[in-house]
């Protein structure tokens, strides 16, 4: 087992799992379907303590959908919408359309949960009493459709894909495919990608060729734009123009796409591409076969499940941090094999076998450590020297933050250099006189290096450790000057860890 991994317990799940939701209780809940090869969909919705005892299960005729839980509701399509009290699995309510046939995860947005319907194509809003709202159809007949994404204007997002039989051979997105005469044909896949507003009125609606199924919800930016990745990556703005793409793949082994601190974690054949939001291939990580979405911790470090049954680490420059075999990696598959995280910041996977269709899976919960060194190549960490002898390593949403001075530990208070710490918060920031003034959005400091008090948009507040001037450089207190902006902050003094973290992060 990795040095700074550690597993806390191990439970058998019955069946072929797909990835694990946590609640906000920290319990676990664990769609499996009986039967990994076969037309039969039936399943079982589990929910696990989060200390791996079973709390509950619920039968499904379609397990082929991963639940939602918001507050102490668990929310999963079983044909309808059905409803579940977390911490029993009674029913509180089943939602029915005409063909009986939702497909997917829920979106939820103020109290409204809105699900796709494949058979029909049509969308649907049901409130969270169970009573039906809307419904809209497409015409979108004998095609797949993706779950919702639902923007906090109340705008709604789909995509369509259809399969194109005839395709012309030039083609550069066509299939060949051969009969059992011989006989050669050319087919292709076509998405689109269709814009709804808050009043179900149709906004735009974009093409996209050669884009396959995808059964991931488009991903909504804080930037207004929407991403989008099946064997090609998308990013489309607010109007439904295409911002940028990425070359064609042509490959139908897709993870799903996830972005985190500003970056797109795209999975694809045997790696992840990491892109930036303006569509620069910023890192390629060779993976194997990535299933499920990437998991990014708070320190750093990617989480990835793959082919064999692997569980890899990656450190925040990409090198690998650990690989851990859940079981032999010759017996093993991961299907839809996300790996998650509890609020206590404890890790959860699935590993499966499937020897002669005859599924048998793990569900495990880990923790891992923050590590000076992992495989070989040092984290990127700022040394300490002066005031305090230990080394810190100072965390920006995930991101180690370089400055031109090491951070100083000095009676039990982290200290950095004063102007670059706000400027890596985004503050403006003006110094006379030995008194700061630091500005971002609504909220202005003003600091008298050395005093026990400060004044935030005019209110005196005290400090818990006052400013210094300390090797010729003026420090401050990186606790309170964090959270004053809204930051939150986290000491991990074993590691010797300062994690700062933003509400959107």
């Amino acid at each position: 087992m990795p040095e700074t991994m550690k597993v806390k317990w191990k439970v058998d799940v019955n069946g072929l799992p797909s990835s694990p939701v946590i609640g906000p209780d920290n319990n676990i809940y664990v769609v499996s379907k009986d039967k990994p090869i076969s037309d039969d969909r039936k399943g079982t919705l589990t929910a696990y303590r989060e200390d791996g005892m079973l709390k509950w299960t619920y039968p499904l005729d379609q397990a082929t959908s991963i639940p939602l839980v918001v507050g102490e509701t668990v929310y999963i399509v079983d044909g309808g919408l059905i409803a579940l009290r977390s911490d029993d699995g009674t029913v509180l309510w089943k939602a029915s359309v005409l063909s009986n046939g939702l497909y997917g995860t829920p979106t939820y947005r103020d109290e409204v949960l809105y699900v796709t319907d494949r058979n029909q194509g049509e969308i649907h809003a049901i409130d969270v009493q169970g009573n039906h709202l809307w419904e809209l159809k497409l015409n979108a007949a004998n095609g797949w459709i993706s779950p919702p994404a639902v923007s906090k204007n109340g705008w709604v997002y789909v995509i369509y894909t259809k399969l194109i039989k005839g395709a012309e051979p030039s083609d550069p997105y066509v299939y060949e495919v051969t009969n059992e005469f011989g006989t050669k044909s050319y087919e292709k896949y076509h998405s689109t990608v269709y814009a709804f507003d808050e009043e179900r009125a149709l906004q735009w609606q974009t093409e996209l060729d050669g884009v396959l199924e995808t059964k991931q919800a488009p991903i909504l930016t804080d930037n207004g734009q929407i991403v989008l990745g099946s064997n090609r990556l998308f990013s489309i703005d607010s109007s439904g123009k295409i911002s940028w793409s990425t070359a064609y793949f042509g490959n139908d082994n897709v993870g799903e796409t996830a972005i985190w601190k500003s970056r797109i974690y795209y999975p694809n054949g045997n790696s992840i591409y990491i892109y930036g939001l303006n569509g620069t291939l910023e890192q390629t990580i060779h993976v194997g076969s990535p299933f499920g979405k990437p998991f990014l911790s708070k320190e750093g470090v990617l989480y990835v499940s793959g082919e064999f049954g692997y569980l890899d680490a990656y450190n925040p420059d990409f090198s690998r941090k650990w690989r851990y075999d859940i079981m032999p990696p010759s017996l093993w598959n991961v299907t839809s094999g996300s790996v998650v995280s509890g609020s206590d910041g404890t890790l959860y996977a699935v590993g499966i076998r499937n020897r002669n269709n005859n599924p048998n899976a793990y569900l495990i919960a880990f923790t891992d450590q923050p590590t000076m060194k992992a495989g070989g190549a040092p984290l990127t960490t700022v040394q300490g020297s002066g005031v305090g002898s230990n080394s810190i390593t100072v965390l920006l949403n995930g991101e180690s933050m370089a400055l031109s001075s090491p951070p100083m530990l000095f009676r039990g208070r982290v200290y950095v250099p004063m102007r670059e710490l706000f400027t890596k918060l985004g503050a403006n920031v003006e110094f006379q006189k030995g008194t700061i003034r630091a500005t971002k959005d609504s909220i202005t400091l003003v600091y008298k290096i050395g005093a026990a008090e400060a004044l935030v948009n005019g209110w005196v507040t005290q400090l818990d450790a006052p400013g210094k001037v300390l090797q010729n450089q003026t420090f401050v207190p990186l606790r309170f000057i964090s959270e004053v902006f809204g930051y939150k902050v986290e000491w991990n003094s074993t590691n010797q860890f300062v994690l700062i973290t933003s509400d959107h992060y």
